[in-house]
């Protein structure tokens, strides 16, 4: 008698573990967490006539997985595709390359104020674990891993709020990416796509106000996603006292990025050259922090994190002091230490809407009139047309964080 097989055995694995075991269904799992997946069988043929159901997990990339196997010649099955046979509940399918928990957020508290909804799917909530809830509304939030797998439409209502590129790795190009993210579309439903100049909770009231047109929200405040590690922040509290105790996220990226150049003194900066129209990737040069004080949190982290200051200058183009710091004993990638030091900085501008923290990742590149060219072609939106004087006699251009899911790249080229 044949069986079930589970790939992958994260959060959906684990919830088709339990779907199946509920049914008193034989399965096995495949999953480095509970037995080595191969690159690719030498027989797969054979290795899918022992199961006649294959139960997948988003993330896994089955063509990778199984070259000689066609997804569409087996019986897979994936956590939306029960969901949608076996609930009854409105589906809202959110989909997009960035903001998509949080409009999946914003919209499970306004829904829940006027009917009853749950955010489920890539969210954190898995969709079999919630398959017999009986909320009028579930909340979706869909990954292109999800979608690409996903065999049927059954969406009510679905949102995109933004298409760059991502998971190229996976999808293989960026039209492939973006044909994926367009399949949450379908006629005779609403389908809203949106852009990173809209602003999320406008987005969230909007596809409220479609959906409850009487209810009357005028008041209320939306509350913002908490991230993982802003919940584990606030929740620090005094042993001896019991008070609750506030830690700056900025300690934690720091004493991270420290331990990572310990361990990987090599894992220093380059974009060495670009072969073939390619680029690749050897290095990172340095990745700047945004602060208040540029000395005083120089004096902090030599105290506490072991770090050396390797270079201090006022970059007056940029309105800025910046300060490279290594670790001890260590030629390392370093961390920029950016202070503003004229009221126009744009420095100033991004402490004054996001408070001190990571501010930019910068590699190296052989010629960076090349690097700019090759970014361009790839349809990135550069800052920088042409290259700047930068920080300790280098070249530097930046790339904007709208084509780089939301993290501001630099590239600087020794002169």
């Amino acid at each position: 008698m044949k069986k079930s097989l589970i790939l992958g055995y994260g959060i959906t694995g684990k919830s088709f573990e339990a779907y199946l075991s509920k049914r008193n269904i034989n399965f096995d799992i495949l999953d480095e967490q509970k037995g080595f997946i191969p690159d690719n069988f030498t027989n797969t043929q054979s290795f899918f006539d022992i199961y006649d159901s294959v139960y997948i997990s988003p993330g896994i990339n089955f063509k990778k997985l199984f070259p000689e196997v066609a997804l569409e010649q087996i019986n897979f099955i994936s956590d939306l595709d029960i969901f949608f046979k076996k609930n009854s509940s409105f589906k809202i399918g959110i989909t997009g390359t960035n903001g998509k928990s949080s409009l999946a957020y914003y919209l499970e508290q306004l829904l829940n104020k006027a009917s009853s909804a749950i955010a489920l799917g890539n969210y954190g909530n898995a969709l079999l674990d919630n398959l017999e809830h009986t909320k009028k509304y579930s909340v979706i939030e869909v990954s292109s891993f999800q979608l690409d797998k996903m065999k049927e439409n059954n969406f009510d209502l679905t949102v995109i709020t933004n298409i760059q590129r991502d998971h190229i790795d996976y999808h293989g190009s960026f039209e492939a990416y973006r044909e994926c993210k367009l399949k949450i579309c379908r006629d005779g439903i609403k389908n809203l796509i949106s852009d990173d100049e809209t602003d999320l909770s406008n987005l969230a009231f909007q596809v409220f106000e479609y959906l409850e047109p009487k209810a009357n929200l005028d008041s209320f405040e939306l509350k913002d996603l908490p991230h993982r590690l802003e919940e584990f922040r606030t929740s620090l509290t005094d042993i001896y006292t019991g008070e609750k105790k506030k830690i700056t996220p900025l300690a934690f990226i720091v004493k991270a990025l420290t331990a990572s150049l310990k361990k990987f003194p090599n894992f220093n900066s380059s974009i060495d050259d670009i072969d073939g129209g390619k680029m690749t990737v050897k290095k990172y040069y340095h990745i700047g922090i945004a602060v208040r004080d540029a000395e005083k949190t120089s004096l902090l982290y030599s105290e506490t994190l072991g770090l050396k200051i390797e270079h201090d200058e006022v970059v007056m183009d940029q309105g800025v002091r910046a300060i490279m710091m290594i670790p001890e004993n260590s030629n390392s990638s370093a961390i920029e230490l950016l202070e503003p030091v004229v009221p126009e900085s744009p420095i100033n501008k991004f402490l004054d809407n996001k408070g001190e923290g990571m501010h930019h990742v910068c590699y190296l590149v052989s010629d960076i009139w090349e690097g700019i060219s090759h970014l361009k072609n790839m349809g990135i939106d550069m800052i920088d047309l042409e290259p700047r004087e930068g920080l300790n006699n280098t070249l530097v251009a930046f790339a904007h964080p709208k084509s780089m899911n939301s993290v501001l790249i630099e590239l600087a080229q020794k002169k």
